[in-house]
């Protein structure tokens, strides 16, 4: 039988706090586990594009009006000129938890999950071996990875080469010639790497980990050829056009600039291009989201059991923040044996929510991409931007607050 007096959080991180803090304010007791090292990481403040920063900006008014505690600190923090941003809304809210007598905080381990008592793991990316492996056992290899794919954005190619696809996606044939010399790159610059550097270990999915196993595997999967007006090529890049270039799709290298660099220079359309963003591979522990939660954050196998935070692939304060407050929200009505409630649309929040559960994309990646859920010009004003766009989310986040409150969720 469900116990529906307690709620057990798994982290003390801005996601575990955030959804501490809002079924707290429902009267609903709380315990929280941690053991000190899930989440104690300095983060240090980096540089955001034009994009990240409108809808960090846009999503923290929308959260701090739903009544998020966490976003409402952030312009305080950010406007101190603060670096560590993470470190100060933990510290901000365990304070706030330890004056909350709904909540009491354990510094223990969690090893494996009751399903009979409602869990919410917010337990980052530092997951403890012990619980990461209970997961494992649950939902199998394949959607529980040790490290999560970053595609490389780069710039000054040579757009004759590229055929456009839709919207944003462009392709870039390749001939059997060209995708020899690539793959042989790739296996070059690998095996260099691995004799320069002994820490040096091949990531699984990497474009060295799929050369080296098979010369095909990266044409079977990552290259895999695409019909361009009715020709077939060999092998098929493909780009998606953002902010500041193109990002390579399904490639994902953990090998050291030059030596991207040395391989993407084998493809004529790349002769002169630039690194914008390189390759890398986000280590950590993981769970895909889109084949192990429904929309509302809740474990497919397991109906007590909820998701919040970096072990969803989520970077970033304010999305730490937003998967909390969404995971809480519906951990309530399971409380209450109500309806679980819809994603809000027409605002960032909504968006946010339907690129991590999977209703608009079909994976997950350790940054969401910013593009996809906000897009902005380069030359438009960022405040009177964020600005507009709130007005236009009032009415849907006024609508979602009364529909959550006394509506059709009741």
């Amino acid at each position: 039988m469900l116990n529906r007096n307690v709620v057990n959080i798994i982290g003390a991180g801005v996601a575990g706090i955030e959804a501490a803090l809002f079924l707290a304010g429902h009267d609903i007791k709380v315990h929280i586990f941690d053991n000190g090292k899930m989440y104690r990481e300095d983060k240090i403040k980096k540089r955001l594009t034009i994009s990240e920063e409108m809808y960090t900006k846009l999503l923290t008014k929308e959260l701090s009006l739903l009544g998020s505690p966490l976003a409402k600190k952030i312009d305080e923090f950010e406007k101190s000129g603060a670096k560590c941003l993470d470190q100060l809304l933990v510290s901000y809210g365990l304070k706030m938890i330890n004056d909350n007598e709904n909540i009491e905080v354990f510094e223990a381990s969690v090893k494996t999950v009751n399903p009979m008592e409602l869990t919410l793991i917010a337990s980052g990316p530092y997951t403890e071996d012990a619980l990461y492996n209970h997961l494992i056992e649950k939902y199998g290899t394949l959607k529980c990875v040790q490290a999560l794919p970053i595609y490389p954005i780069i710039e000054d190619i040579d757009e004759a080469y590229l055929y456009h696809k839709e919207d944003n996606t462009y392709l870039l044939a390749i001939s059997e010639e060209e995708y020899g010399v690539f793959v042989k790159e790739v296996v070059k610059q690998a095996v260099d790497e691995r004799k320069s550097s002994e820490n040096f270990k091949i990531q699984q999915n990497t474009i060295e980990d799929l050369a080296l196993h098979n010369k095909d595997n990266l044409r079977s999967y990552a290259m895999k050829p695409q019909i361009m007006d009715g020709l077939k090529p060999y092998a098929t890049l493909v780009l998606k056009r953002v902010e500041y270039g193109f990002e390579v799709q399904h490639l994902s290298s953990d090998l050291p600039q030059i030596r991207q660099y040395k391989i993407f220079s084998t493809l004529k359309a790349l002769q002169h291009f630039k690194f914008v963003k390189v390759a890398g591979v986000c280590k950590g522990k993981f769970i895909n989201p889109v084949y192990t939660t429904t929309p509302f954050c809740q474990s497919r196998q397991e109906e007590n059991v909820f998701f919040a935070g970096g072990i969803l692939g989520l970077d970033g304060s304010i999305n730490g923040i937003a998967s909390g407050m969404w995971t809480a929200m519906n951990i309530l009505k399971r409380i209450e044996n109500k309806k679980m409630i819809k994603v809000p649309i027409g605002c960032a929040f909504g968006k946010f929510i339907q690129n991590l559960t999977g209703e608009s994309s079909t994976k997950t990646r350790p940054i969401i991409g910013y593009d996809e859920i906000i897009k902005i010009d380069a030359d438009e004003n960022l405040e009177e931007f964020v600005k507009v766009s709130f007005d236009k989310s009032l009415y849907a986040l006024e609508q979602f607050k009364e529909e959550y409150k006394n509506g059709k969720y009741v």
